[in-house]
């Protein structure tokens, strides 16, 4: 069991006024690359807080509501550094402003885990404490000969301690990067619904939940769902038959760039796993997905809808544009819909063809005019966007941030309840956690 030694922050802010569209004709490595629309700089007063300013390997990060009080802490994940080492998962608790932070570590290098991934938060153990499961790997350990994907999860005990326990051995061949708690066999327990992935191969799998404690929580034998997926699965009733299905964006397997499974049965003695069919999310073909979500009320008229990020590279090739798109259902839940970019001016860097862009996403109110707009990681693009939703279900892209590549985080939120919402990013580049307030 792990103690909750502290390290505190006191870190400055500053205030980013409006400047002038910046030049991006030297991105550009040739006069017949694409070319890239240029994006206004947001026109709103924006507040920047280094909620820590030296974390190398920084990745993942998230609100949520983990020790203590009713305020929302930081969940951060980061790789090692070099990213053969173990990397670390870290709570930053919030103090008197956006500006003090007091960080609880809960995973370290000590534990062994490479690249730590995006952290799922819940109660796993109906203790009243929220728990943490920890999805690790990536192909490149495969290199070296050993996997290093995991899964796992840490139990939240007296005063901010935390105890692993695994979920699969670790050194996987499959690496992990998105844990989803869901009871998908309806037995009144907790099951695990993830996406065990290589460099070129991918399959959605669900862990049995039971009622045992500690390692016995989930069984270490996955149900495969199907081949397919990517790292950011999500669950929602998609044909809306009263049962939940499995989207999922595709990067590392070939195919459509995002899925569907239709669960068409449920569990059963005869088939363990239940009954899956696997269906293309969309008709358009955005070539590599990154993130999906259904976005409640997107438009203002009470109907959910979903919007993605693909993760591409238009100089090297790429037959769709980097954009956050929106998908329209067609006449049926089962066909393929069509999908047209939101944003514009979102550019990969042309220096490699693996600097791919955009990356995660989120949704909010940003502008405080009602309506829901975007903040999204450029990824690839070492700028950070803003979109905002303008009348009839337009929208307009706007700089935010540049210098932030490879950012993850894409979340907004109100760390302190102010009223102005916060949109949280790292830069895995700068090694770097920032909060924007608006």
């Amino acid at each position: 069991m792990r103690g909750n030694p502290m390290k505190h922050h006191h870190l400055g802010r500053r205030v980013l006024g409006i400047t002038a569209v910046s030049a991006v004709s030297s991105l550009l490595v040739s006069a017949c690359a694409p070319q890239p629309v240029p994006v206004p700089d947001l026109p709103l007063p924006v507040t920047e807080y280094a909620v820590d300013l030296s974390i190398p390997g920084v990745s993942f990060a998230k609100a949520a509501n983990v020790v203590g009080s009713s305020d929302k802490e930081l969940v951060v994940s980061a790789f090692g550094v070099p990213t053969t080492a173990p990397g670390t998962v870290t709570l930053y608790q919030r103090g008197a402003d956006l500006n003090s932070w007091t960080e609880i570590p809960v995973v370290t290098p000590a534990d062994g885990i490479k690249f730590p991934n995006d952290t799922e938060v819940a109660d796993l153990n109906n203790d009243g404490l929220t728990d943490l499961i920890v999805s690790g790997g990536f192909f490149s350990c495969a290199f070296s000969g050993t996997g290093c994907g995991s899964l796992q999860w840490y139990e939240q005990g007296p005063a901010g301690s935390f105890t692993r326990h695994n979920i699969i051995t670790p050194n996987n061949t499959y690496f992990y990067h998105r844990a989803i708690v869901t009871d998908v066999n309806l037995d009144g327990i907790t099951d695990i619904v993830t996406v065990g992935e290589t460099a070129d191969y991918a399959r959605t799998e669900w862990y049995e939940g039971t009622a045992g404690t500690g390692a016995a929580r989930f069984l270490s034998t996955p149900h495969i769902v199907g081949v397919g997926g990517g790292s950011l699965p999500v669950i929602d009733d998609v044909d809306a038959d009263g049962d939940t299905d499995i989207v999922s964006p595709q990067y590392f397997i070939g195919g459509p760039a995002f899925i569907w499974f239709e669960r068409t049965a449920d569990p059963s003695l005869a088939n363990p796993a239940g009954v899956w069919v696997q269906h293309n999310f969309a008709a358009t073909d955005t070539v590599k997905g990154f993130e999906i979500e259904k976005i409640p009320n997107l438009l203002g008229d009470g109907v959910a809808r979903w919007v993605g990020t693909n993760h591409v590279n238009t100089t090297f090739g790429s037959t769709a544009e980097a954009a956050l798109w929106k998908f329209t259902e067609g006449v049926t839940p089962t066909d393929p819909r069509l999908a047209a970019p939101i944003s514009t001016g979102i550019f990969a860097r042309p220096s490699s063809p693996t600097s791919l862009a955009p990356g995660l996403f989120g949704s909010g109110d940003v502008d405080s005019d009602g309506d829901i707009d975007f903040v999204v990681s450029g990824d690839g693009d070492d700028r950070l966007f803003v979109i905002l939703q303008g009348p009839g279900g337009t929208f307009t892209t706007y700089k935010l941030a540049s210098g932030m590549g490879q950012a993850g985080g894409g979340e907004v939120t109100d760390l302190d309840n102010d009223g102005h919402r916060e949109a949280l990013f790292t830069s895995y580049e700068k090694g770097v956690v920032k909060l924007y307030e608006f």
